[in-house]
């Protein structure tokens, strides 16, 4: 089935926000693997350019003081 344009948006938007397909999909009302592949098409498409990531999903790249 064929999505318009504004149905993929979407998807991509909910991915954004979760961070991941399942709750994205939830969101959108989509299969898991239909966010997975849209988000995978994107991704192609900007030259496997890494997407950015929203600042709650950043893993910190220095170890945790209070965890030494």
């Amino acid at each position: 089935m064929k999505r318009s344009d504004r149905d993929i948006m979407e998807i991509l938007e909910a991915y954004d926000t979760t961070g991941t397909a399942h709750s994205a999909a939830s969101l959108a009302g989509v299969d898991p693997k239909t966010v997975r592949h849209y988000v995978t098409v994107r991704r192609r498409h900007a030259g496997d350019r890494p997407v950015a990531a929203t600042p709650h999903h950043r893993r910190s790249s220095t170890p945790d003081r209070a965890m030494g």
